[in-house]
């Protein structure tokens, strides 16, 4: 086959390309063009969009997963035909991703391996590569003629398409969905989130402090876990008024909680919801050299803190500070007493990579560009890492801590308008390519339905969300902690 893989004691051999060419055609197309590929156990021929091409060997089932030839499996895909290469000393195979694909840039597996890598470059440094671990399920394989065969779903997840398997036909079915890239206008308020450190340590510290000036708008949240073998902590937010006047703060949600580590997810996604329909709206009165609890939680070793509020400074000029301190140090354990303790703490280190504690300009986001649903298409939101979309992300403001971007977006609200729904359905797919993501949930707002938190779902599941007939559908989204970034959109037929 033209450029194919011949292993043979240990070298590769490529067979002239004329005599090949007359023996097997391999799909031109690209990308946004392949909507369906199938494979049929012990079947030479495969399909691609309804057309038939042939392979010189056959698909096989190696401990319950597909495997078929490398090189017909990416140009199936849409990879050009110079984008596989093989190195036989080291096993490694090399697929560079096909155009429109923004799950990586290229994967990496290896010969008896059960793991391939998904490469993309790092926004903020593009001499560098990040690079994410995912489970193949089998190890990539030689057949009896020297060819390499690797598993059919583990690769096309990578690139970011999704596979069915129909046992009574013996076929597997590739579904690819071009990936629409969207451009963002970012608004709404001002967005504080603390994350850094992620695992707090035992001695008590202060991770952000910001200043709330008179008739602006704040949002903060939290997100912090005691370690294992921990203190436990009290963590928080606390206001301080250094005026000579007293301070009013209006409050228009607020919501904490605590709960153990691997139940983050849920405890963020209700919490979510509880805010977006106002629990704990009020006000607080500060007076001159006065100190107020926000909100607390005591939390003990692998459990998480997590807390979001939105306030206003009706009077005055406050500071805000997110803190984690012991309460054993306290001499009484009284609001008035947490909220000055917080103030005499010192600032917290970079301890987790990867994760921030910062202020930014915004959060809420719009897309600026239409989606038509006719086009049934496929967008990523709180893509991470960025890849596509354009004005998704800004850096923090001077004085974060950590990472300078948000990933993920956790806690903003995402504003879409879909033109034309005509009764379709909306597929949400979290990411299930990142190797350690085994369940998710994401809250949503609808018109008919209001703010919920979708129920949780585990690797490979999706939800659908029914659109309905008017001109015009608006949803918004939100990505809570604990999550995993690249949450993808599909429009499908109702």
């Amino acid at each position: 086959m033209r450029g194919g893989i011949e292993v043979a004691k240990g070298k590769v051999f490529a067979l002239a390309t004329s005599l090949l060419a007359a023996v097997f055609l391999f799909p031109s197309l690209s990308w946004a063009a392949v909507r369906t590929v199938e494979f049929t156990i012990g079947s030479k021929t495969y399909w691609v969009d309804g057309k038939s091409f042939s392979m010189d060997t056959v698909p096989r089932i190696e401990n319950g997963h597909l495997l078929v030839p490398v090189r017909f499996l990416a140009y199936a895909l849409g990879v050009k035909e110079s984008g596989v290469s093989w190195d036989p000393s080291t096993g490694e195979v090399r697929i560079e991703a096909p155009p429109g694909c923004y799950t990586c840039t290229y994967i990496q597996l290896w010969l008896y391996e059960n793991f391939l890598l998904r490469n993309l470059p790092d926004p903020t440094a593009p001499d560098k590569v990040a690079r994410a671990k995912m489970r193949l399920g089998t190890t990539p394989i030689l057949d009896e003629n020297g060819r390499v065969l690797v598993p059919v779903r583990g690769v096309a997840e990578a690139f970011g398409a999704t596979v069915s398997w129909d046992p009574e036909s013996q076929k597997a079915t590739v579904k690819l969905n071009p990936i629409m890239a969207l451009r963002f206008t970012r608004g709404g308020d001002k967005y504080i989130f603390s994350n850094q450190p992620e695992f707090l340590p035992d001695r008590g510290g202060y991770t952000i402090e910001q200043t709330l000036n008179a008739g602006e708008r704040y949002g903060v949240e939290f997100f912090h876990i005691i370690p294992p073998g921990g203190k436990t902590k009290l963590v928080g937010v606390a206001l301080y008024n250094p005026s000579s006047s007293s301070a009013t703060v209006k409050i228009t949600g607020k919501v904490s909680g605590k709960d153990r580590a691997e139940h983050a997810i849920d405890l963020t996604s209700e919490g979510l919801v509880d805010f977006f329909r106002g629990k704990g709206a009020g006000k607080l009165e500060l007076p001159a050299g006065g100190y107020a609890l926000l909100m607390v939680e005591k939390a003990p070793e692998n459990f998480l803190a997590w807390g979001k509020a939105k306030l206003e400074v009706e009077r005055g000029t406050l500071k805000l500070r997110v803190f984690h301190l012991d309460p054993s140090s306290l001499k009484e354990v009284s609001d008035q007493e947490i909220a000055a303790a917080a103030f005499k703490l010192p600032r917290d280190r970079e301890m987790d990579p990867g994760v921030t504690t910062g202020l930014y300009g915004y959060d809420h986001l719009r897309n600026a560009n239409p989606i038509e649903a006719a086009e049934l298409p496929c967008f990523v939101l709180s893509e991470w890492l960025p890849r596509y979309n354009l004005g998704e992300y800004d850096r923090a403001a001077a004085g974060y801590l950590g990472y300078p971007y948000l990933g993920g977006n956790y806690g903003m609200v995402y504003e879409i308008t879909i033109s034309n729904p005509g009764g379709r359905k909306l597929r949400i797919t979290p990411n299930w390519q990142a190797d350690a993501n085994n369940y998710a949930r994401i809250v949503l707002y609808t018109p008919k339905e209001g703010w919920r938190a979708l129920p949780g779902i585990t690797r490979g599941q999706s939800w659908e969300i029914q659109m309905d007939d008017s001109p015009t559908f608006t949803f918004r989204y939100v990505l809570p902690g604990g999550n995993f970034g690249g949450v993808r959109f599909e429009v499908v037929s109702g």
